[in-house]
């Protein structure tokens, strides 16, 4: 039976490893350093190695992110300009002011289908918050909604934003407070009884696959009084944390009212469950963290998958460029993997087995937390034909931060297929069916094009510079 090895890069004592897909033996195997793949494995007499970049690639589902001005009017040519920017991830505002009293009319879900289709035409993904008001901008109203009128619009937006949760990464949970962030609510709502029913309803209502994110760690230690673990299981296991204010002092502005107890949870948790959010003006600037050596190293410990670019940076963001670690911010942030070795079987006829081990590194800040296949691309070198083989029970957002991953796998060829030479490939697509074809949502790896590896743009494939003969 294969397995997937995932090591430390530096040697540690062997101990048991519990893995979401793995069995015990398995775990213990991996942690362990044993377990070759199967016996009747055949021979990986050909083999290639691969050259890591610095390049900041735009990759989904994390880095930076762009703010929209409202999800609902956001036209395609602001939509186009940010992809052509090289953004992939975007906040979107969704703004229920008008309807603080009222239901959501049909002609607002309407709009939205609408929204969401133009996100999916610029190749870009959300992160998504629901609020009532802005209390920044001038003569806006700060109120929100009544518990009942939230949970009435819960509901009615649950269907919407499922059928759209393939441009969905994030969903900030909003609707309580001031800009959603859970404080400061003109309806009661920051009363826990009232918080536990919001965050039930948008647990109900959050589409498969996906993840919460609330603001304050707070309410998650009323929730959960221990993180989230790696074999967490239920709606413990979909819920993380954005902190909009960053580094801004020594509570982030009130994020860790309680200091080293609440950032030590908000560490474990954002190990196995989302991180991300903003920095923001800080109330004394000398106690703002906004070095280098803060950013890359809170930037590591609390896993942080992305951080909005428009707000606030000139404390942060400029700081970072002056002090020369901007580019390397822009890299760690979310996953990263790195190819490292290729081996496999060099020759086989159609119908028959192949060997494959393949070795990678994540060298970002944190892990994927949605879901995709890896697979392995066959295109003749004659004829151009593309065939993909699913890498079964790989699951990248295994592959943990620092981690060494090597994939063995015993892939049985479809018949029927030409003979000849065939180029390797390694993808990672979307795994939404509207997605998995267009290349701005696969996955790029973090090494350099170089004769005959590198990134195929039309394919959304990386080439890996070796060939499988079909005789």
């Amino acid at each position: 039976m294969p397995f997937d090895f995932v090591m430390p890069l530096a040697r540690r004592p062997c101990r048991p490893l519990l893995r979401r897909s793995l069995s015990l033996l398995a775990a213990l195997l991996v942690a362990c350093g044993g377990g070759g793949g199967s016996s009747d494995t055949p021979p990986l007499d050909a083999s290639v190695s691969f050259t890591a970049t610095d390049l900041d690639f735009s990759n989904p589902e994390r880095g930076m992110t762009r703010s929209l001005d409202a999800l609902a009017t956001a036209s395609d040519s602001q939509l186009a300009t940010l992809s052509a920017a090289g953004v992939r991830l975007a906040y979107a505002p969704l703004r229920l002011d008008a309807w603080r009293d009222a239901s959501l009319p049909d002609s607002l879900l309407n709009q939205l289908d609408d929204a969401f289709a133009r996100v999916r035409r610029a190749g870009l993904k959300l992160v998504l918050r629901v609020s009532y008001n802005d209390p920044a901008a001038p003569g806006s109203d700060p109120r929100d909604a009544s518990l009942v009128r939230i949970h009435e619009h819960i509901a009615r937006l649950a269907p919407t934003l499922a059928a759209n949760a393939d441009v969905i990464a994030y969903w900030q949970a909003g609707f309580i407070g001031a800009w959603g962030e859970w404080h400061d609510s003109t309806n009661g709502l920051d009363d826990p009884d009232a918080r536990l029913a919001v965050r039930d309803a948008l647990l109900a209502a959050l589409p498969p696959g996906r993840s919460l994110q609330f603001r304050q760690p707070a309410d998650l230690q009323r929730w959960y009084p221990s993180p989230a673990v790696e074999t967490s299981t239920g709606p413990q296991a979909r819920i993380g944390l954005h902190n909009d204010c960053f580094l801004a002092d020594d509570t982030d502005v009130g994020t860790y009212p309680d200091g080293e107890p609440q950032r030590s949870y908000i560490r474990q948790l954002s190990a196995v469950t989302p991180f991300g959010g903003e920095t923001c003006q800080p109330p004394d600037p000398a106690q703002a963290r906004n070095s280098c050596a803060d950013i890359l190293r809170e930037g590591a410990e609390y896993h942080v998958s992305y951080l909005g670019e428009d707000y606030y940076t000139p404390t942060f963001h400029d700081t970072w460029a002056a002090q020369g670690c901007l580019g390397t911010v822009l890299t760690r942030l979310g996953y990263r993997f790195e190819l490292i070795r290729l081996a496999h079987t060099p020759s086989a006829a159609p119908g028959e087995a192949i060997g494959l081990r393949l070795e990678l590194v994540n060298r970002g800040w944190a892990r994927l937390h949605n879901a995709r296949p890896v697979q392995l691309l066959l295109r003749h070198e004659d004829s151009g034909q593309v065939v993909r083989i699913p890498l079964a029970d790989v699951d990248p957002r295994q592959w943990t931060p620092g981690q060494l991953i090597q994939i063995n796998r015993r892939l049985d060829l479809p018949t029927g297929l030409a003979s000849g030479p065939y180029a390797l490939l390694i993808a990672l697509p979307d795994e939404d069916p509207r997605l998995a074809n267009d290349p701005r949502y696969a996955i790029r790896p973090a090494n350099a094009d170089q004769g005959t590896q590198g990134w195929d743009a039309q394919l959304g494939a990386f080439a890996l510079g070796s060939r499988l003969t079909l005789r």
